[in-house]
């Protein structure tokens, strides 16, 4: 077995260092912040429903083994762990602009056919168009999500099952 992998080894060899890696170009410095990313779905003609998790802090007890003056002893700690609860946000197809992943802006139509599935949108996070910087990082045909100032959705927890799709 040893024989083998050093036998495979000297064959990878010459190949590892054989081309040398190319420089990246800059990449300009973005302006604004980045999407989040997040899941939507049209439920009714001009109503759309995103659903994320989000991060929610949960105390808990756990009996600790320690050792006092040479005695094992247990005892009781308080600690914490980080779960992830579903949230929906209900919001009118009215209340925001969609664009394509290039930047070009989608007619109300085209942004309700996109939306018809469940479907991973970037929702932005300063309700100004996502800089050109980050729409490079994301999938062809992914919609980006741009609210106006006075439609942000409220949240809404999900029941502990989660989300249903």
């Amino acid at each position: 077995m040893k024989r083998l992998l050093a036998l495979s080894l000297l064959l990878l060899a010459p190949f590892a260092s054989a081309a040398p890696v190319p420089e990246a170009a800059d990449v300009p410095l973005p302006k604004g912040l980045p999407p989040r990313l997040t899941t939507a779905k049209m439920t009714r003609p001009g109503e759309l429903v995103l659903t994320e998790l989000v991060p929610v802090a949960i105390d808990y007890t756990a009996a600790v083994e320690v050792i006092v003056d040479g005695k094992k002893t247990i005892r009781e700690e308080r600690r914490m762990r980080v779960e992830y609860q579903s949230v929906e946000r209900t919001t009118k197809l009215a209340g925001l602009e969609g664009y394509d992943g290039k930047g070009a802006k989608l007619s109300e139509k085209a942004l309700a056919n996109a939306l018809r599935k469940r479907t991973v949108v970037a929702v932005s996070l300063d309700n100004k168009p996502v800089d050109p910087v980050y729409l490079g990082a994301l999938r062809p045909g992914t919609v980006v999500l741009v609210f106006r100032p006075s439609s942000a959705p409220p949240a809404r927890r999900v029941p502990s099952g989660g989300a249903q799709y």
